[in-house]
């Protein structure tokens, strides 16, 4: 599935290109209670380093363990993405198979089969893995074949693959560099078989790949959203209607 282009690059070495870090990354809305929080890349990054630290030296996972996740349309879905592609483990959103581990929000239904099972905080600013430290070096470098993502049709995309995609999602709605994506919930997915993955990716490897942002709507009161788009500067919608 990957596409042939020598500018693409791990989820990791585009997690820690350089670049203005202060900058916000994610803005994520939760509208049935009202809540806003924004993070910038720096935020973010430390954020993925703890859970990452968390996952090594908590839960043991290794290169290749699939991590389950099941969380709502939330900012921690793009900590939980890139604190496994730190430690080389395949993501596996609402996956409810073998898995070394399931990451759940408090409430939620998770894999029986997962060995363990970690149900995080989901209010507006919790964060698991704060005794952890905010840098995370990996024991081995992420590579572009590394297997990084389980698909619900029981496909793997590696590194590589993850980003390719997040370009061709990019391009479908024509989010050019250094857009700022706005990620609603539900992400269509009828033109790419991506199922449930493609609003995982639209809340982290999109923007990227882009190098740009995204603003993550949960639970969208419709009526705020031509207000919200102005505001945020919106460059594209990952919803059509």
């Amino acid at each position: 599935m990957g596409l042939n282009n020598d500018r693409i690059v791990t989820p990791f070495a585009a997690m820690h290109r350089g670049g203005d870090r202060s900058q916000p990354f994610i803005t994520w809305y939760e509208d049935t209670h009202g809540h806003r929080v924004e993070l910038s890349l720096a935020t973010l990054l430390n954020g993925v380093a703890k859970c990452a630290g968390l996952l090594r030296d908590e839960y043991d996972i290794q290169p290749g363990d699939t991590v389950a996740l099941h969380l709502p349309m939330h900012w921690q879905r793009a900590v939980w993405l890139g604190a496994c592609w730190s430690v080389r483990a395949i993501a596996a959103p609402d996956y409810a198979g073998k898995a070394q581990l399931a990451i759940v929000g408090q409430g939620a239904p998770s894999s029986e089969l997962a060995l363990d099972v970690l149900e995080v905080d989901l209010s507006p600013l919790a964060l698991p893995g704060r005794n952890h430290p905010d840098i995370f070096a990996p024991v081995s470098t992420p590579v572009l074949s590394d297997p990084a993502l389980l698909l619900a049709d029981g496909t793997v995309l590696d590194a590589g693959e993850v980003m390719s995609v997040s370009q061709v999602l990019a391009d479908a709605w024509r989010l050019s560099t250094g857009g700022r994506l706005m990620a609603v919930d539900p992400v269509p997915d009828a033109h790419t078989g991506l199922a449930t993955a493609t609003g995982w990716l639209a809340a982290f490897a999109v923007p990227l790949v882009v190098e740009g942002s995204v603003v993550i709507v949960a639970d969208e009161d419709p009526s705020l959203r031509a207000t919200r788009v102005e505001i945020e500067r919106i460059s594209a919608v990952s919803k059509g209607s």
